[in-house]
């Protein structure tokens, strides 16, 4: 505070002042959150001294009641958004695993090519430094073009899958204007 009165008025204009430094939702937040871990307890001895607050609050009824059962429906809300959100990062699918499965193959191929599944039939073993490194780099390839096969049949499969949902007026729309565009 004391910097910002020391400087014209001109350049304070980007300061926050006092009520813009109080984050309002945060600390009605921080207040649910010491409200439910005061009423709810962690270990035994804290187990009883909760029940017995709650058993006070019960008893003193009106706003401080209205108080506890609106920190316990926050907090219940809060925890349901956690898990819909937590469950919304998971994939949806076992489709969503394979696409994962496939991006972790091809990013092992190219930073790790000793460890890059083989693709071709078991070679005899040869010697020489050069011809297990030719070994790694063929097995590389044919990996990364495997997978790259693989991804562009996936994208195939979405792009007819996209077209299969496609409302049929949408359909017929792109019909008449290709019809209207060669006449």
């Amino acid at each position: 505070m004391t910097i910002m009165q020391r400087l014209p008025a001109t350049s304070r204009e980007g300061f926050p002042s006092l009520p813009y430094l109080i984050d309002q939702a945060r600390a009605f937040a921080d207040l649910v959150q010491l409200w439910v871990e005061v009423t709810t307890g962690t270990d035994e001895a804290s187990v009883a001294r909760a029940k017995q607050i709650v058993a006070d609050v019960e008893a003193a009824g009106g706003p401080l009641l209205a108080f506890h059962e609106t920190c316990l429906q926050l907090h219940r809300r809060t925890q349901d958004c956690l898990n819909r959100a937590e469950r919304a990062e998971r994939p949806p699918s076992a489709g969503s695993f394979q696409w994962e499965h496939m991006i972790d193959q091809l990013r092992m191929v190219e930073d790790y090519p000793e460890r890059a599944p083989s693709t071709s039939p078991q070679r005899p073993v040869t010697r020489g430094i050069y011809d297990r490194e030719a070994g790694h780099r063929e097995r590389r390839e044919a990996a990364k073009i495997k997978i790259q096969q693989q991804l562009q049949a996936r994208s195939r499969e979405h792009e007819h899958e996209k077209r299969r949902k496609m409302p049929l007026a949408a359909l017929r729309k792109g019909k008449n204007s290709r019809k209207e565009t060669t006449e």
